[in-house]
């Protein structure tokens, strides 16, 4: 039926009502009208006098002292249970739960939940909430409905046992939490509404946990019958004790700025469900990261305590907070300025200790200043550059805080005139300043300026023919010329640069030498100061020979000068011609080496069937005097501080170093010291004023495999260029078969970065017989200028012991630059020369080595090659300056350019490569084999066997790039050139590897696609 018998209230039916606690999953209702949203009530009854409550079974307020118990819980004789009171009685009738004839509710009621529905449609309707807003109801309470004259209305049926009561809005209050009055005014109706609601049916299970880790759990239940499955989570506390509470922000080791936000930061190893609190400048946080503000400079206590329920825990640091530095210009340095003159600018600069570098940018050591504060201060910067460029200023001001204002840069060019013209002449010049040669003699001018920028030169050889310019980049150049007659001439140089010229002369006379020109044996004089000390002195003798040799440990450790005087008596004039020559010498002693075997910290198997403690440093030695007889050792050691029990006669009985007997290996009972304790081992190796220390650790530990690491080749520093090789050692096992697991690793003992090398993943072919108990690091593979250890773990059966080795590379030659001159030439004709300067290293004496590309053709038999390689050929080793010497002919492919390359390499061969060029074509000179033969037959192979060399390649590059004519006569001639070019290769004695290598690469060159059998050249 539809059309209720009131509007604008609630209905409710008492008989609808819970028997069991519960969750009301969907409510189902029959609409009759269409209209506005309802409302689904769930009513709980509350009983007006504290001395009863509800039941129920019997729907109504019993006494509290009687229970309401549902008889499907026990069972009582006949059936005989008391509605009244829930009791067993046999005297007690059972009441009537209907409501026949109350015109009143029997309890009151009050709102406890609701449902708002839409009622869009007639008929049936089943309405599910999300399982989150299923309501919770309890045994006794009713359900019912509200509504008004616009909203929708539920259908009824006539009922006289189940009556609904209907609660006028106007008399009471239908929202939740209202109470409805029993005796407030509500109307009987005998109608029954159509609304049900489906609750849940409570269950219940039970499980322990044991929760291992502290801090907050989820916990899920999976609730399935036939019809559905639920899921609920819930979230359970568990807390652990805080162990080593520490603050880690802020750092220590930094500063923080004045007036920004400082978050607070702590961390624990262990600890759960904490609160903090937080304690700085005066002010307490009570938060887990507070951020805090700090307004002035000053250095800042911090302390937090951080507890839970079962334990607690404190910690302090301090925070530096200082003016974070602004740094802008004031005045900028002037766009250009004279070498010489003083540039001034200014800077303003605020903040609080306060660092100001000052970088010129012409490779003078940057300067600092301090600042203890500064507040828009203007800091007044001057300097004076001696040479002329470009020069990029920097100005960085900063303090300890992270975040420093970017550095301020300038470029401004330093203008200068030429400096110092440094003219070298080949051959020398008299102690007149002439030069006198020969006709037809080749002389050469080397001209180059202090201050390196471009410069145009133009040379005067004589009044008739045009003077030669050059142009350079640099300012050096190199240009040779030869006088075919009689000639005596002042050759003129100019130099231009920027509107500026300066002019220099030489001397030169140049005349007839034939069979007149003939001159007695040249006289030498040497002189070297300071003098040897009177031990040493050097004999009248010696010092009149053409060469001034001394033997090693003849000289001192200081600057030497020495000098050389050269005579002879030209018989055509009648004169004494003079030369003098000078040098400068450095001599300094070697550094010792001391080195002891085994690594740098061993582990050693203290029940080994050795009863003695060996440490070896017999390797230790004096570069200067191999065979070590100076040598003196001087042995410590220590033992670090822990809680093991001193034994008697401890031999290291310190924390500090004390001196114990030995020579260059010492042997000691193991019964001298404490198993499980580090010792360790100094040694320092004494010769004269030299010495130099190595330390080892030791520990004893017992049924450990003893292991030991040494360095195949290693010096005292390791070129990171090159391959290192490791080897470990077990000295207490059958050839090293009894370990049955090793591991490597790589220590940057710089930044504490570590590297697992296990199985080996760096070594090269395993064809070098190297196994999991060898190391080898490949090319390239370490820094330079870094300390590294080397780590060794060797596992037999269930003990494990460590080795470790300490090493330091090095680093390649830096700062330097160098030059060719000429920059383009002819091959076997121009003379050459490359020039180094400025190259610094910590691991002197630096060498030499210039080499040019070239081309190696039929290489297939060597497999790890192509059949063409492009390979680099010695041409020159020695000073950083070459002698003037022929080149080969550039690459006919790049327009003859001759690509070289300067090696430049410290005492452990750790090398840096300085790329040039050089434009080298064909002469013109058509009788190649004459001209080969002439300045063969002037070259002595046993004197100067470089130049030897160098004459060969350039004479090779000629034939072979002339080789395009296969007649026979061509195929003659090439091949009589190449056995001359051989056979003078066959007149050098090979004193060195490199001398070798030299030689031979010339050899090889010589050899292309020749066609004779050269016995001698094999």
């Amino acid at each position: 039926m539809s059309g209720s018998p009131d509007t604008d209230g609630a209905y409710v039916i008492p008989s609808a009502m819970m028997k069991k606690d519960g969750y009301i999953l969907a409510w189902e209702f029959f609409a009759s009208e269409v209209g506005g949203p309802i409302r689904l009530q769930v009513y709980r009854p509350n009983c007006s006098s504290a001395n009863t409550h509800f039941c129920p079974r019997n729907h109504s307020c019993i006494p509290k002292a009687d229970n309401c118990i549902s008889p499907s819980l026990f069972s009582c004789p006949a059936n005989s249970v008391c509605m009244g009171s829930g009791r067993c009685l046999s005297t007690c009738q059972r009441q009537n739960v209907s409501f026949p004839s109350d015109s009143i509710p029997r309890t009151d009621y009050v709102i406890v939940a609701e449902t708002l529905v839409d009622i869009s449609k007639k008929g049936k309707k089943l309405i599910y909430p999300l399982p989150e807003k299923a309501i919770k109801v309890q045994a006794g309470d009713v359900i019912g409905w509200v509504g008004n004259t616009s909203s929708g209305a539920l259908a009824f049926e006539q009922t006289i046992d189940d009556p609904s009561f209907f609660y006028p809005g106007s008399s009471f209050s239908l929202s939740m939490g209202s109470a409805l009055a029993a005796s407030g005014g509500a109307t009987r109706y005998e109608i029954k509404h159509l609304l049900r609601a489906h609750v849940s049916q409570p269950s219940q299970a039970a499980v322990n946990v044991n929760f291992t880790g502290g801090g907050i759990h989820k916990v899920t239940v999976i609730v399935d019958n036939v019809a559905e499955s639920r899921v609920k989570t819930c979230e359970v506390s568990v807390q652990e004790r805080i162990e080593n509470l520490r603050i880690v922000t802020p750092l220590t080791n930094v500063s923080y700025p004045t007036g920004q936000k400082v978050r607070l930061e702590s961390a624990r190893d262990k600890g759960s469900n904490m609160s903090y609190t937080w304690t700085t400048n005066g002010t307490t946080y009570n938060l887990e990261n507070p951020e805090v503000v700090y307004s002035h400079t000053g250095l800042y206590p911090i302390s937090v305590h951080a507890s839970n329920n079962i334990s607690s825990a404190d910690a302090l640091s301090e925070i530096s907070v200082q003016q974070p530095v602004t740094l802008t210009w004031s005045e900028k340095p002037p766009a250009e300025i004279n070498v010489g003159v003083l540039c001034n600018f200014s800077v303003v600069i605020s903040g609080t200790n306060v660092t100001v570098t000052k970088d010129f940018g012409d490779g003078s050591s940057p300067n600092d200043t301090f600042i203890e504060s500064a507040q828009n201060t203007v800091i007044n910067i001057s300097h004076a550059y001696t040479k002329h460029g470009e020069k990029d200023i920097s100005i960085e001001a900063k303090n300890n805080i992270p975040t420093s204002p970017a550095p301020l840069t300038f470029t401004l060019r330093a203008k200068s005139d030429l400096g110092d013209i440094l003219i070298q002449l080949r051959p020398a010049a008299t102690v007149g300043n002439v030069l006198k040669i020969a006709t037809g003699q080749t002389f050469e001018l080397d001209v180059s300026v202090s201050d390196k920028q471009p410069v145009n030169y133009t040379f005067r050889f004589d009044d008739k023919s045009r003077p030669d310019r050059v142009e350079t980049q640099d300012g050096d150049t190199k240009v040779t010329h030869k006088y075919d007659t009689e000639t005596d001439y002042n050759v003129t140089i100019t130099s231009s640069v920027m509107g500026h010229s300066e002019n220099r002369s030489v001397h030169v006379i140049a005349r007839l030498c034939d069979k007149t020109c003939s001159q007695t044996d040249p006289k030498y004089s040497w002189n070297i100061s300071p003098e040897p000390a009177a031990e040493q002195a050097i004999s009248e003798s010696d010092k009149q020979k053409a060469s001034f040799e001394l033997e090693p440990r003849r000289l001192v450790k200081v600057n030497y000068t020495v000098t050389l005087n050269i005579s002879y008596y030209d018989q055509k004039t009648l004169t004494e011609e003079k030369y003098w020559f000078k040098t400068h010498i450095r001599v300094v002693s070697s550094p010792l080496v001391a080195d002891i075997s085994g690594g740098s910290y061993r582990e050693v198997d203290s029940s080994s069937t050795s009863t003695q403690l060996t440490i070896n440093a017999s390797k230790s030695f004096d570069p200067d005097d191999p065979d070590k007889s100076n040598l003196n050792f001087v042995w410590t050691c220590k033992f670090e501080n822990n809680s093991v029990l001193p034994i008697s006669d401890e031999l290291c009985n310190s924390t500090e170093f004390v001196k114990i007997p030995g020579k260059d290996i010492v042997k000691f009972d193991f019964n001298k010291f404490r198993k499980n304790v580090s010792y360790t081992f100094k040694v320092t190796v004494k010769e004269g004023l030299r010495n130099h220390s190595a330390q080892q650790v030791v520990k004893l530990l017992p049924n450990i495999p003893s292991l030991e690491i040494s360095c195949r080749d290693c010096l005292d520093k390791i070129n990171p260029h090159e391959r290192v090789k490791l080897e470990g050692k077990c000295t207490n096992c059958k050839r090293n078969h009894d370990l049955t697991l090793t591991t490597w690793k790589l220590l940057d003992a710089n930044e504490d970065e570590e590297e697992e090398l296990s199985g080996n993943i760096n070594v090269t072919d395993p064809e070098l017989g190297w196994n999991s108990i060898n190391l080898v690091l490949k090319e390239h593979k370490l820094k330079r200028d870094t300390k590294y250890i080397a780590q060794l773990t060797g596992r037999r059966g269930n003990r494990q012991s460590t080795v470790q080795f300490s090493f330091q590379t090095t680093s390649p030659p830096e700062n330097g630059s160098c030059t060719v001159s000429p920059k383009s030439g002819e091959a076997a004709e121009t003379m050459f020369g490359i020039r180094c300067e400025n190259w610094v290293t910590r691991d002197n004496p630096i060498s030499y080595k210039f080499l040019y590309k070239t081309f190696l053709t039929n290489l297939a038999q060597i497999n790890t090659l192509s059949t063409e390689s492009q390979v680099y050929q010695l041409w020159y080793f020695g000073e950083r300056s070459t002698p003037s010497r022929v080149l080969p002919l550039g690459d006919p492919q790049d327009d003859f350019k001759l690509y070289l390359s300067a090696r430049i390499c410290n005492h452990y061969n750790c090398c840096a490569n300085f790329p040039l060029n050089a434009t080298v074509t064909e002469g013109d000179d058509q009788n190649v084999e004459e001209s080969i033969g002439k300045e063969l037959d002037k070259i002595d192979a046993k004197e100067d066997p470089k130049k030897v060399v160098q004459l060969v390649n350039s004479f090779t590059s000629i034939i072979n790039y002339g080789n395009k004519s296969d007649s026979v006569t061509t195929t003659e001639i090439r091949t009589k050139i190449r056995s001359k070019l051989v056979d003078k290769l066959t007149e050098i004695d090979l004193t060195d590897n490199t001398q070798a290598q030299q030689t031979i690469g010339a050899l090889i060159e010589a050899l292309k696609k020749n066609r004779i059998n050269a016995t001698d050249s094999k």
